[in-house]
């Protein structure tokens, strides 16, 4: 989405599962997130690994 908006960087603000899709864009894409805000969220992506995943393939 963001190549779709010509957007280069984001600030990124999430709570719960979306602070893991934060992290995971961070972890993947660290030169698009300018900053990142996480609220509820969990730094154990590993054993999240599978919900994160189906996240991402909702955003494609």
């Amino acid at each position: 989405m963001l190549d779709h908006l010509e957007v280069a960087q984001v600030h990124l603000v999430g709570n719960s599962v979306g602070g893991l899709v934060g992290l995971e864009l961070a972890r993947t894409v660290p030169h698009r997130p300018r900053t990142l805000t996480t609220f509820g969220t969990t730094t154990q992506l590993s054993s999240s690994r599978g919900l994160v995943r189906t996240m991402s393939l909702l955003v494609h």
